[in-house]
C-alpha cells in the first residue's frame, strides 16, 4: 500500500507481481520497514506515522 500511495518503483518482481510480499521485501531493503514485522500484522498508529515519515524522508532525499 506505501509503494503503491508513493508512486515508487521497485524491483523486478515487485513490478512483475505487485505483490504484498515483494513490496514488504523492497521496503525492508530501502529500510523503510524495521526490525522484524509480517506483511499481515494489524499496523497501530505511531507505526504508521513512523513509516510514511521515513518514506517521505527517502523520497526527498532521493529528488534532491
Amino acid at each position: 500500500m506505501v509503494m503503491q500511495a508513493f508512486g515508487m518503483k521497485g524491483g523486478l518482481f515487485y513490478t512483475i507481481t505487485k505483490s504484498q510480499h515483494h513490496a514488504y521485501r523492497e521496503l525492508t531493503q530501502r529500510g523503510i520497514i524495521q526490525g522484524r514485522a509480517d506483511p499481515l500484522m494489524p499496523v497501530d498508529g505511531g507505526l504508521l506515522l513512523f513509516t510514511i515519515n521515513r518514506t517521505l524522508q527517502l523520497t526527498e532525499t532521493n529528488k534532491q
